[in-house]
C-alpha cells in the first residue's frame, strides 16, 4: 500500500513515523527517569526511616539506663550525668530534659504503669537528708 502512494506522500509518511517514533522514546525515557526518581525517593525516605528508628532505638536505651539507675538507686542521675545519656538532637529542648530525669516523670512505654508505681514510691529528691550518700553530687 506504501508503495502505491506517490514519492512526497511516502516521504510525509516516513517523516510522520520517524517523528512518532521520537516522541515515544521520549515517552519511554521520561517515564523510565520518573520511575529512577521514585526509586530513589523510596531508597532516601527508607534511610530516614532506618535512621529514625535506630535514634528511636537509642532514646529507648538511654531511658532504660536512667530508668534502671533510678530503680537501683532510688534517685535519678544528675543533669551532669544524664546530659551524656539523653538525646541531643536540637528536636528535644533544654526545657524537656530535667522532666525526664525527675522520678515522678511518667514515663509513656510499654511498662509505663510499672514504672509510674515505682517511681511515684519514691521519695522526693527534695525530701532527702542531708546525710543521705546521694544528696551530695548525684541531686541537683
Amino acid at each position: 500500500d506504501k508503495e502505491n502512494l506517490p514519492p512526497e506522500e511516502r516521504e510525509k509518511l516516513k517523516i510522520k513515523r520517524e517523528k512518532n517514533a521520537l516522541a515515544s522514546r521520549k515517552c519511554r525515557q521520561s517515564k523510565v527517569r520518573q520511575i529512577q526518581h521514585w526509586k530513589t525517593q523510596a531508597k532516601l525516605t527508607a534511610q530516614k526511616l532506618n535512621a529514625t528508628e535506630l535514634e528511636l532505638e537509642l532514646l529507648n536505651a538511654r531511658h532504660q539506663v536512667l530508668l534502671l539507675h533510678l530503680q537501683r538507686t532510688g534517685v535519678p542521675l544528675s543533669p551532669q550525668f544524664a546530659s551524656d545519656l539523653l538525646p541531643t538532637s536540637s528536636e528535644t529542648s533544654v526545657e524537656e530534659i530535667p522532666s525526664m530525669i525527675q522520678p515522678n516523670h511518667v514515663v509513656h512505654t510499654d511498662e509505663s504503669h510499672t514504672n509510674t508505681q515505682l517511681a511515684n514510691s519514691l521519695p522526693n529528691i527534695n525530701t532527702f537528708s542531708k546525710r543521705n550518700k546521694f544528696s551530695k553530687g548525684l541531686l541537683c
